[in-house]
């Protein structure tokens, strides 16, 4: 799946162009998982302590170790600064779903969670991208 870089572009224009992005944390708060650990890992980093929202515009194609990856070391460690989360989740995922960090979603450790999204798949229905 090809994905669009959209205004991440602009950092490939010239110098002063990249500099200024890279210097403002606001650019990068919007995080598409869909991007891969690379990019998840540069979007967290770039966007220091700004309020974050995960987004996974894939209605659940994204790989299943990104969706494994985010819920057991991404999501705990930034859960603090999280204020929208969306995972679409399939069953080829495994224990992806069994490992999202529910506790610290309900817990103190979620003060700034505004939005949850999490979109499963019934055991008898096949996946018709509705969200609960």
């Amino acid at each position: 799946m090809k994905t669009d870089l959209g205004w991440i572009n602009i950092t490939f224009v010239c110098r002063r162009w990249r500099s200024l992005a890279l210097g403002c944390p606001f650019l990068w708060t919007e995080i598409p998982v869909s991007l891969g650990k690379r990019w998840i890992e540069a979007f967290v980093s770039r966007s220091k302590n700004a309020m974050l929202v995960f987004t996974d515009y894939t209605r659940g194609h994204t790989e299943a170790d990104i969706v494994e990856w985010i819920a057991d070391e991404v999501i705990p460690m930034v859960m603090h600064r999280t204020r929208v989360l969306t995972l679409h989740l399939q069953p080829e995922h495994g224990d992806g779903c069994a490992s999202l960090p529910v506790t610290d979603i309900i817990s103190n450790k979620a003060q700034v969670l505004e939005d949850l999204y999490l979109s499963l798949p019934s055991s008898d229905d096949e996946y018709d991208g509705s969200s609960f």
